[in-house]
Order: C-alpha cells, then sequence, then structure tokens
C-alpha cells in the first residue's frame, strides 16, 4: 500500500506542488486585497473626515460672508445716519454764522469803545494830578513872591538897600518861574480839557456801541432759538427714519 501510495504520489507531485504554489499565490493575492481594502477604508475614512472638514470650513465662511455682509449694511447705514446730522450741523450752523459775525463785530466794537475810555480815564486822571503839581507849585511860588515883597518892603524902609536890591532880584526870579508854572499850567489844562472832551465823545461811542450791541444780542438770540427750533423738527425727523441707527 505504501508503494502503491508513493508511486501515486509521485505521479502527482508536480500536481500538488503547481496546486500549494498556486494556494500561495492566493493567500499572497488574498493578503494584498485585504491590505488593499485596508488602506481603502482608511482612505475612505481620510476622505469623509476631510469632507467633513471642509463642509465646515464652507459654513464658516458663508457665516462669515453673511457677518460681512450684514456689518457692511450696517456701516452703510451709520455712514448715512453721519452724513445727515453732518449736513444738517452745517445748514444750522450757516443760519447761525451771519448773526454771530454779527454779534462778534458788535463785542469787539464795544470792547473797543471801552478800552478807549478806560485809556482816556487815565490820560485825564494823570493829566489832574499833574494840573494838580503845577497849581501847587504856582501857588508856592506866589506865596514866596508875597513873602519876599514884605521883606523888601521892611528892608527898603530900614534903609539896607543891598539887602532890598537882592530882595528884587529874588522876587524878579520867582516872577518868572510862577509864569514859566503859569504857562505850564495853561497847557495841561488845556490837554486835559482836550482829553475830557477826546473822553466825552468816547463815553457817547461806547453807549451807542453797547446799545448797538444789545439790540445784535437780542437778534442773535431770537435767531438762535428759531434755530433751535428748527433742530428740534429736524431730529425728530431723523429719528422717525428707520434706517437710522440706535
Amino acid at each position: 500500500c505504501e508503494e502503491k501510495i508513493q508511486l501515486v504520489s509521485s505521479k502527482f507531485e508536480k500536481q500538488l506542488r503547481r496546486v500549494d504554489n498556486k494556494r500561495l499565490k492566493l493567500d499572497e493575492s488574498q493578503k494584498k486585497l485585504e491590505q488593499g481594502k485596508q488602506k481603502a477604508t482608511d482612505m475612505a475614512e481620510e476622505l469623509a473626515l476631510k469632507r467633513e472638514v471642509f463642509q465646515s470650513d464652507c459654513e464658516n465662511r458663508r457665516r462669515q460672508a453673511r457677518d460681512v455682509h450684514r456689518e457692511a449694511r450696517r456701516l452703510k447705514g451709520v455712514r448715512r445716519f453721519t452724513l445727515r446730522n453732518v449736513n444738517m450741523r452745517n445748514r444750522w450752523q450757516k443760519l447761525l454764522d451771519p448773526h454771530q459775525e454779527e454779534r462778534n463785530k458788535a463785542r469787539k466794537a464795544a470792547e473797543s469803545t471801552k478800552g478807549e475810555c478806560n485809556k482816556l480815564m487815565e490820560s485825564c486822571a494823570s493829566l489832574e494830578a499833574e494840573a494838580d503839581v503845577q497849581r501847587s507849585h504856582r501857588e508856592q511860588t506866589l506865596l514866596q513872591i508875597t513873602s519876599l515883597e514884605a521883606a523888601k518892603l521892611q528892608a527898603a524902609q530900614a534903609k539896607s538897600f543891598k539887602e532890598a536890591g537882592r530882595l528884587k532880584d529874588e522876587i524878579a526870579r520867582h516872577t518868572d518861574k510862577s509864569k514859566e508854572l503859569e504857562e505850564a499850567l495853561t497847557q495841561v489844562e488845556g490837554s486835559l480839557a482836550d482829553a475830557r472832551r477826546q473822553l466825552g465823545e468816547a463815553r457817547e461811542a461806547e453807549e451807542a456801541a453797547q446799545a448797538e450791541l444789545q439790540r445784535v444780542e437780542s437778534q442773535c438770540s431770537v435767531e438762535e432759538l428759531r434755530v433751535v427750533r428748527r433742530q428740534l423738527r429736524d431730529l425728530e425727523k431723523l429719528r422717525a427714519r428707520p434706517t437710522a441707527p440706535a
């Protein structure tokens, strides 16, 4: 039996080896197939993950795009609202500018006339003080002349002619000084009279400027009230617009 088995085996040995080889190749092919399936599965999972990430990115970008468009619309509304505000303020200011400019001119004129009055008042005070000094000097000189004349009379009565001559020269010198003081006093009083006249004119100009300032300020106040009412109406209209941002 063993011989028969060996004989049969020898006959089919090559075929068995070929079968074994084919079985090995089949196993290798099956292993490669399994590996290919595993790679395909891994690639599919990776592709699904990438597709999920891509879809998430696309959704985020679409959301960002919607946010950007929404913000752009909001900013556009804010820009329109701001432009309307600026235009309204410019219109209000244009209504006030002529009256405010006129008021500023009136204030400058009143301040200028007041400053001129103050300067003239100081000048008058200085001239009055100077005139008082000149009068005091003149009066002292006159008193000295009177005293010298009395002394001269006594010297003449005592026949002290040398002393009388000296007193006469002293009286002449004081008389000349008195004339100089009189001329200086006359000049100062003339300057004082001119300063007082100018001060009177300046006060009249100041009163006129103050009256004009009161008139202009009253008119400007009326116009400002009118513009305030215009502002209230414009703001009510602006608030009623649905595009006005909160």
